[in-house]
């Protein structure tokens, strides 16, 4: 395992992981693997923290007041515009406008990195257009190989996400107000 401050601080990379977020309006990305992380999240609405979180497993005070969690497979891939890698959540959920019944079959094109991959969702489904690159695009092959460099030291995608233990998701007020409510729920032992 590795702190993703200290490899991408080494490394000359960006400061920290990001997720992409894919709305209205297409996202640029370009694919350079498949090799993803799966993850459990957990979406929590709490102003104070308004982001997925990675479950904490065993004594999960969300799993507790029944948030459901997701399984998602997280893809590291390029974001053109911003000239970065970044995380994509693709959900496990399967469909014909499901990001993963889209994206999964260009990723076993050998050429992928010499495509570009327009993404866009709207009210949850998901559409995907696939083009050549044009000649004059950054690949950004310095930044590809930053990202190789620390994910061969151990990243975890997952750290793209605020990582909360159990006690710390108990205190989020909105989690509180429903752990209360509910009463029961214990702490894990350490």
């Amino acid at each position: 395992m590795v702190d993703i401050l200290d490899a991408f601080g080494a490394s000359g990379g960006p400061e920290r992981l990001e997720v992409v977020r894919i709305g209205a309006t297409a996202t640029m990305l370009m694919l350079f693997t498949s090799d993803a992380d799966p993850a459990r999240l957990h979406w929590e609405d709490d102003p104070t923290v308004k982001s997925y979180v990675p479950c904490p497993g065993a004594g999960c005070p969300l799993c507790f007041v029944h948030e459901a969690q997701t399984e998602y497979q997280l893809l590291p891939v390029l974001e053109l515009e911003k000239k970065r890698v970044g995380v994509l959540m693709v959900s496990m959920a399967r469909g014909p406008f499901s990001l993963a019944a889209q994206i999964l079959p260009h990723l076993r094109d050998k050429e992928i990195q010499d495509k570009l991959i327009l993404v866009s969702r709207d009210r949850g489904k998901y559409s995907v257009t696939v083009r050549p690159l044009g000649e004059r695009a950054d690949r950004c092959a310095s930044a590809i190989q930053a990202f190789a460099q620390v994910r061969e030291a151990g990243l975890r995608l997952v750290t793209a996400f605020p990582k909360l233990s159990a006690v710390e998701l108990a205190e989020v007020p909105r989690v509180r107000a429903k752990l209360d409510a509910m009463g029961g729920w214990q702490p894990p032992e350490a």
